[in-house]
């Protein structure tokens, strides 16, 4: 089970879960031809029964910045479908983020040199929501902006982890930052409610808007509709909502 991006959307259905991915160009990308320069996967580790969204921005500035999204989520999911995680704990999900981390940065060391580019200008933010569907236990791992957000059976809105941006709302943090273990590397734990919806996002589509209004209509309307409203339309955007279905699990 895997994805790439599209402009209409992908939707997936399984018994435990369903989700709806939407990719969105910025403006003037779109006239001068250039595709999204950012980046998800999503799929099913080796126990099928934890289940990854990752997802990267390259930063516009950053060149070949659709490359090095890609090399972003594809080197995370590598680490990711080869786990089998029956209980997610601080432990496992330190060790993980520290292997994903570091073979993202070794990948993009590799193309630098390869592409005769600097290291240091290879920037991509991660964001990596990994669940397990029986437990609903889930794990963040979340480098730079861009947001994930939980919406559960009565609506109610919570922020399961902020962008984070640095010195101006503009800077944010990348994968190939110095200290990035230190400083810019985060990890959540938590569980979902049952019926709750799940959503993550790079930057375009709030940075026009305030995160909590858009979390706010995401009850009520539909991903295309939400980057509607929402959506900086000089902004690239990839927006996936995630549902999660009752089982027995509860």
């Amino acid at each position: 089970m895997h994805c790439t991006a599209l402009t209409k959307g992908e939707k997936f259905l399984h018994n435990k879960i369903s989700y709806e991915i939407y990719s969105e160009a910025g403006t003037y990308h779109k006239q001068h031809g250039i595709e999204n320069q950012d980046a998800v996967r999503v799929g099913c580790s080796n126990d099928t029964n934890c289940f990854y969204c990752c997802m990267s921005d390259g930063a516009s500035f950053c060149p070949k910045a659709e490359n090095v999204a890609w090399c972003t989520v594809d080197n995370a999911e590598k680490v990711l479908r080869k786990e089998s995680i029956s209980s997610i704990n601080e432990n496992d999900g330190k060790r993980i983020a520290k292997e994903i981390v570091l073979k993202i940065r070794s990948s993009l060391y590799q193309y630098a040199i390869k592409n005769d580019l600097e290291f240091e200008k290879l920037c991509s933010t991660l964001i990596i929501f990994y669940i397990n569907l029986e437990t609903k236990e889930y794990m963040i791992i979340h480098i730079g902006d861009g947001l994930v957000g939980n919406i559960d059976e009565e609506n109610s809105v919570e922020m399961l982890s902020f962008p984070q941006n640095g010195i101006t709302p503009r800077y944010t943090y990348f994968c190939n930052n110095n200290n990035v273990f230190k400083k810019s590397l985060r990890i959540y734990f938590g569980k979902i409610k049952k019926n709750s919806s799940v959503i993550v996002a790079t930057d375009g589509v709030y940075e026009q808007s305030n995160i909590f209004n858009i979390l706010s209509i995401f009850p009520c309307v539909s991903p295309p509709d939400i980057l509607s409203h929402a959506k900086n339309p000089e902004s690239h955007t990839i927006f996936a909502r995630l549902l999660f279905h009752n089982s027995n699990a509860y």
